[in-house]
């Protein structure tokens, strides 16, 4: 290596952050897009989750907001995988006293 050699920024300001421009995809909406609603219309199911670092355009992506507040259709059944949350102390608390 010579010691002209041009070095590159390491950070170059022209490429997007990896979630930009992710928004809710409700009407009018600007906020952040932190949840993904997936529909399975065969199985009349509907999957709530963290939002994945891909994109994937056969999915809805809802803020929040839209996603607390968000019913499934009428005799559609639904799971909201971002209320699975495991208390870690009570784990803890059992695993010391078992």
């Amino acid at each position: 290596m010579s010691d002209t050699a041009e070095t590159k920024p390491i950070f170059d300001a022209s490429l997007p952050e990896p979630m930009a421009d992710r928004r809710c995809s409700r009407p009018l909406c600007e906020s952040d897009a932190e949840v993904i609603l997936a529909f399975g219309y065969e199985t009349r199911h509907v999957m709530l989750r963290w939002i994945d670092d891909e994109y994937d355009p056969n999915l809805l992506e809802l803020c929040a907001r839209h996603a607390d507040r968000f019913n499934p259709p009428q005799g559609w059944s639904s799971d909201d995988h971002r209320r699975q949350v495991v208390d870690l102390r009570s784990l803890h608390a059992e695993s010391v006293s078992g």
